[in-house]
Order: C-alpha cells, then structure tokens, then sequence
C-alpha cells in the first residue's frame, strides 16, 4: 500500500511514497481548493451548495452545479492519467454530499500538528485531562513536552495553505495555526535557554524569522544567542 501525505503547510502538495503527484492540479485552481477544502474537513459530508458557494465565493457563474461536476470529472482524469489507483476512491459522492473518504490512510501536516498542540495542552493540565474522562491521562514531562514542540516546529513550514489564504475557509485556521506554531517556538527556546543551548536557538530563530520577519523578540532571542557565543560582530 501506498504511502500517501498530504501537506498543506507553507505549500499544497500530495505525495505518494515521498513523490509529488497530481501536478496538472496547478493548472485548476478550482479542483485544487476543492481538494484542499474537502481535506480540511476531515471526513465530514459537505453539501453540494456548501462545495459551491464555497468555490464561487462572490463570484459570478452561470451554472456552478454543472462547473463543479465538470471539476470533478477533471480532477478523475488527473488520477487516471497518472495511474494512481490508490486516489480512485480519495472523494466520494452521494445523495448531493462530497466527502474526502475517511477511511483512505493519509497523514496531513494540518491535523498531526494540531494534534500535537492538543496533547501537550494536556500534558501541562493533566486535571482537564482527568475531568475529561480520559482514559489515560498524560501527566506533565518536560522532556515529552519539548519533544512535541520541536515536531510542531518540523511540520509548520509556513502559513496554512498561502496561495488560498484570503478565502475565509482558511484565514482563521491559518491564524489560529501560526499561534500554536509561536507557542511551541517559544517554548522551544525557552528550553534551550535553560540548557545553554545557543547555536539551536540562533538556528531556531533564522528559520522563524524567514516565517515571521517582523517579529521583534526572534532577533532579540538570536542576538543574545550569538552574544553568548562570543560572535559579537554577527549579533551587531
């Protein structure tokens, strides 16, 4: 069986065992956001008039019905043409609902990271954990904490989805997604902070102000870095 991901941070693109596919959906912007807009749903039915407007958002179309179908018919020819049997079923139609099926095995970037940002909202409350019945609460550990952060940060190359990002389907998840990346970044360099660890926090803090350029305390955070390190002439 295939590996398949999907990601969706700082790009979109599916991968089938680490090699991109479906390339000709760049040439559809309209079968791409329908691909992404089902994913983002996790496997829950979506209207065909919800798949519409969500697509013609204040836009002007003649016969959206039969423009979405068209999509449709398109995008099964994209998975034809490249033989990739394991996609045949990836959306499936019924009684004027589309799903991405959520029995198809993907790993998607957006839903392991917000994962990620749950357990260790309960690794630092374990009482909520217990108040929510769980089953096997997770009791607070630094090193399991960091451990979770520091995947956070692999996984969050960049704003959710950057070339749909003013469609309102996205904007407050990519928001509220870039402020669980900057709790786990800060949290991270608080830990090496605490270790001396100087040349990550300098490497941390590169990358994320490549992410977030205005961010003043990321150069704050590396120039200290850099200080400690007796580069002074990098940290002026």
């Amino acid at each position: 069986m295939a590996d398949i991901e999907i990601r969706m941070l700082g790009k979109f693109e599916i991968l089938m065992d680490g090699k991109p596919v479906l390339a000709a959906l760049k040439q559809s912007r309209k079968a791409t956001m329908l691909i992404q807009y089902l994913v983002l749903q996790k496997g829950e039915k979506v209207t065909h008039k919800d798949l519409t407007d969500t697509l013609w958002n204040g836009e002007r179309s003649t016969n959206p019905d039969m423009a979405l179908r068209a999509i449709m018919h398109r995008f099964r020819n994209m998975i034809d043409a490249e033989g990739l049997k394991e996609l045949d079923t990836c959306i499936i139609t019924s009684r004027g609902y589309y799903q991405w099926n959520p029995t198809m095995e993907c790993r998607v970037d957006v839903f392991e990271m917000e994962a990620l940002m749950e357990e260790a909202r309960r690794q630092l409350n374990p009482a909520a954990a217990v108040a929510e019945k769980d089953l096997q609460p997770a009791w607070f550990s630094a090193p399991v904490l960091r451990k979770i952060y520091e995947r956070v940060l692999e996984l969050y190359a960049g704003r959710l989805l950057p070339m749909s990002c003013n469609e309102p389907w996205v904007e407050t998840r990519s928001l509220t997604l870039h402020v669980q990346y900057r709790i786990a970044l800060f949290q991270v360099l608080e830990a090496c902070k605490r270790k001396g660890e100087n040349e990550r926090i300098v490497k941390l803090c590169r990358r994320a102000i490549e992410l977030d350029p205005y961010e003043e305390r990321l150069y704050l955070e590396m120039i200290q870095a850099l200080e400690a390190l007796g580069r002074h002439e990098q940290a002026l």
